[in-house]
């Protein structure tokens, strides 16, 4: 998917947005609507590595959810690796999101003004010194609560959402050979659902970074980035008023060295990632509450790695691509670790002792060889065959109390009683080119092997929990599934027709009855959605026009649903079914786009009109269980964010 492309896919609020773009692609999808992030050939969302001009980014969730951080505007390129990646990456299970922002302009200076009825915009660059230093600055705000506002529901009517974001950058070409950026992105949220409750978070990412040849054949690249992404849930209005808040930042360190001939094109290089999580604090909303602050201190670790990978050109039909990654994982104080009896469950009341490891001391250490390797084949002028394998370490996870990702998920590093993810990655595919590049087609099949997969026992408490491997359990994960898409590249209809059947199941296996899931067997993780099918459909209208419809289906993401009821003294007690049994309702949603070339005469200038879920479908993000009304037992009950067709306006003029 190019820029352009993705410019003509309907978003919500107008929107182009490279992260939900993503999910018109086979093999990804998500939990959701407001969930954050995208999963992967069957992986967690916290298994996908994004990078941004290299550096890392915590968190794709903004806007509710419903939006990325990532500016389309400014965006130069972007490269998804589904399951298979190169060695110069890696800390990540299931995919690498690589993007890459533009440069300002060198020459003119320029600028960019967009105005519409949910999102406010401004792009400037140009020329600080004439073809030799350039600035790019972009931000966006929304305006959106004025929709709140004339909903008829008291609750609705207070409900607020605001987020903004920016991304500037600084590049410099110091002389023919040797190039320096400077670059900036940081965004803010918030949102609140009534008087009652709500969540804010926030996050920066900064890099400087050099590239420089250095020979015919040889050439670097080093960069230093440093970021954080902080966020907090509150409740109001309530003896119980209070703030929750956490987060994690990091300093990133990377250095590679490129060389190439004619059959060869070699990366080598190496990474250091010091993370840094934040206190977990807990303190009162405000003087009436009863609540007592709380803080949870925790520890850091330090994530290092070497790679080499080279891409070998073995005849002009056949390349293998082969890497090599060695990791390693540190953790690091000031932390407390626990130690249990053995032969019995972890809990509070099995703790045998308390080990305090001191600022920068070694609490626990990890490492691991990460094979890579790929070979492609040119059956013909139009026809290729691609097999891959990986393997790939991740350090870092996600806890989330919640079978959909939310702004306020905890990051958590490896510790002595959690162990790192390891996940081995095959898939075989093919590619054709059809009619003169008219029309091409893709056909893959992928399967993923996952060890220490972190799942929760039932009811997990998450939240301020100096022990935190009390509610949790490692096992296994396998994904599996076929992804096809057929796509129209040329004419004055464009578009693409993609589908998936995928499978994402997981093992807990425990002697612990507290983490032994469903007897033991395999059962469907919380994003397992085995059909998903996306269509695309663009057509060229007048010169600069272009109109788009896209259509997005999806089986139901799995529930663990009440089964039965029983009565005792009175009181209704449920009996919950086997973990993620039953399913939701299906998803499916058409959105509609139609932008003019231009509007004005002598002005370069265009009017974009949107409509999302255009069908007013009531699509279940999640289901839950509530007292009725003159009923013996709880009901289920459907929740759908968005139940009505969202319409945008937006016009945008370049000067």
């Amino acid at each position: 998917m190019n820029r352009q492309q993705l410019k003509s896919i309907p978003a919500l609020l107008g929107e182009a947005d490279i992260g939900r773009s993503l999910q018109y692609l086979p093999g990804v999808t998500s939990a959701g609507e407001g969930a954050s992030g995208n999963n992967i050939r069957g992986g967690r969302t916290d298994q996908n590595l994004m990078l941004i001009n290299d550096a890392l980014v915590l968190s794709a969730n903004h806007a509710a959810g419903f939006l990325s951080p990532f500016n389309a505007e400014v965006a130069e390129s972007f490269l998804l690796y589904k399951g298979v990646m190169p060695s110069y990456y890696g800390g990540r299970s299931a995919s690498t999101l690589a993007i890459r922002m533009r440069k300002g302009d060198f020459e003119t200076w320029k600028a960019q003004l967009s105005g519409g009825t949910a999102v406010q915009k401004i792009l400037i660059e140009g020329p600080l010194r004439k073809n030799s230093v350039s600035i790019l600055s972009t931000g966006r705000l929304s305006t959106v609560n004025w929709m709140f506002n004339r909903a008829r529901n008291a609750d609705v009517q207070s409900s607020k959402v605001n987020f903004s974001d920016s991304y500037s950058s600084i590049s410099a070409k110091l002389n023919s050979k040797h190039f320096l950026d400077v670059a900036l992105l940081t965004t803010q949220d918030f949102l609140q659902v009534g008087d009652r409750f709500g969540y804010e978070w926030s996050s920066y990412v900064g890099s400087l970074a050099w590239k420089g040849v250095l020979t015919e054949k040889l050439s670097a690249s080093a960069l230093f980035a440093t970021g954080s992404f902080k966020n907090g849930f509150f409740e109001l209005n309530s003896p119980q008023a209070a703030k929750l808040n956490n987060g994690l930042g990091y300093n990133q360190f990377k250095l590679t060295m490129f060389w190439s001939n004619s059959k060869h094109d070699v990366t080598a290089g190496g990474e250091s990632i010091l993370y840094q999580t934040l206190p977990e604090m807990l303190s009162p909303a405000d003087p009436e509450s009863v609540v007592e602050p709380d803080e949870i201190q925790k520890g850091r670790g330090l994530e290092s790695s070497f790679f080499l990978s080279d891409d070998w050109t073995l005849s002009p039909g056949i390349t293998l691509s082969i890497g090599l990654r060695y990791s390693r994982f540190q953790g690091l104080g000031p932390e407390n670790v626990y130690s249990y009896l053995d032969g019995v469950p972890r809990s509070i009341n099995s703790i045998t002792d308390t080990t305090y490891y001191s600022a920068n001391s070694r609490t626990k250490t990890y490492d691991g060889w990460e094979p890579r390797a790929s070979i492609s084949v040119k059956l013909s002028t139009n026809h290729s065959v691609k097999v891959g394998y990986s393997r790939v370490f991740q350090y870092i996870h996600s806890l989330s109390n919640t079978a959909s990702p939310t702004p306020i998920d905890l990051w958590q590093l490896s510790t002595p009683h959690i162990s790192p993810q390891t996940s081995d990655n095959f898939s075989i595919g093919h590619h054709a080119n059809l009619k003169n590049n008219k029309w091409s087609t893709t056909l893959e099949a992928f399967y993923r092997a996952s060890s220490n997969q972190l799942e929760y026992k039932d009811f997990a408490d998450l939240n301020l929990n100096p022990h935190i491997e009390t509610e949790v359990a490692q096992g296994f994960g396998k994904s599996y599934g076929v992804e096809i898409q057929v796509k129209r590249n040329s004419g004055k209809w464009t578009g693409w027709l993609s589908y998936t059947f995928s499978r994402s199941l997981v093992q807990l296996n425990s002697p612990d009855p507290e983490f032994n899931v469903n007897r033991g067997q395999w059962f469907a993780a919380n994003h397992d959605r085995p059909h998903v099918a996306a269509l695309v459909i663009n057509r060229k209208l007048w010169p600069k026009g272009l109109m788009g419809i896209t259509a997005n289906y999806a089986t139901g993401r799995p529930l663990t649903a009440v089964d039965t009821y029983y009565f005792l003294d009175g009181a209704t007690i449920p009996n919950f079914s086997d973990r993620n049994q039953y399913r939701i309702p299906n998803y499916f949603r058409i959105d509609f786009s139609v932008t003019t070339g231009s509007v004005f005469k002598k002005i370069d200038d265009s009017l974009t009109f949107s409509v999302y879920n255009l069908l007013h479908r009531d699509n279940a993000f999640s289901v839950f269980f509530q007292p009725a009304p003159d009923q013996p037992r709880p009901l289920p009950y459907q929740l759908a964010l968005i139940g009505v067709a969202v319409p945008a306006i937006s016009y945008t003029v370049r000067l």
